[in-house]
């Protein structure tokens, strides 16, 4: 076991020691992967944010999309800095979001619905006792009550098909825009809520969704933005945040 153990700590350290080279000469995924290892303290490396968030700066100052999400989670979790709505916003692409609203949302279950929204739900056939069991409660119109951002379907792989649904009047409706919108563990991570209103309900940022408006094939993806109009969101154009220097 003593052997085996020594045998592990030199491959990590020769592959520790490859992937500084890499990163250290420009290459992108090696800085992505270099600053994921200290993220996480990875293949024996001791665990340093600050660090982590060093390396995802070199690989967003060359442009790449990934590690300026990285970083924009890393400000929207607070993981080896100061919780910050606003950076987070930023480095996503998004205009300035509702620091209010996002500081409340929750995450939720099924379990955690209103008998009315499980009704709907069932309504839309959605699978409400899938292993997808995670969403996000968030006031999106300010009257103190919370709309939901809830999976509905399960997908082959990655995060599942999600709606949004919350109470027009007394009746519950989905909300959502009709491209639809993924579902993520992480409340309101990737469903950040904006400071303009339309209509009485928040805008919404969605930056792992690319803006069919503003994202041409072969070019970046920019974030999609929805708007609440006659009573559903729906996408629109915009002009995206740049991230600091």
């Amino acid at each position: 076991m003593l052997a085996l153990g020594q045998t592990v700590a030199a491959q990590d350290a020769a592959r520790l020691s490859a992937v500084r080279q890499r990163a250290e000469a420009g290459d992108i995924k090696a800085q992505i992967e270099f600053a994921f290892m200290y993220e996480s303290g990875a293949d024996g490396v001791q665990r340093d944010p600050a660090e982590a968030l060093r390396w995802y700066r070199k690989a967003a100052d060359q442009g790449d999309l990934e590690a300026k999400h990285s970083i924009a989670r890393m400000y929207f979790e607070g993981i080896g800095v100061t919780k910050d709505f606003r950076a987070a916003a930023t480095w996503y692409g998004c205009p300035k979001p509702d620091t209010q609203a996002l500081s409340n949302c929750r995450e939720i279950s099924y379990k955690d619905l209103p008998q009315g929204a499980l009704d709907l739900l069932r309504k839309m056939k959605c699978d409400v006792s899938s292993n997808y069991d995670y969403g996000s409660a968030v006031d999106l119109n300010g009257d103190g009550e919370a709309e939901y951002q809830v999976c509905c379907q399960n997908a082959s792989h990655g995060p599942c098909r999600a709606v949004v649904i919350g109470k027009i009047g007394s009746a519950w409706k989905e909300l959502s825009a009709k491209e639809g919108v993924s579902g993520f563990a992480s409340a309101c991570a990737l469903f950040v809520v904006l400071d303009a209103l339309h209509n009485g309900f928040h805008d919404v940022c969605l930056p792992n969704e690319c803006s069919m408006v503003l994202s041409p094939t072969g070019q970046p993806c920019v974030p999609t933005i929805w708007q609440f109009v006659n009573g559903r969101y729906r996408s629109v154009a915009y002009t995206p945040a740049t991230p600091p220097k």
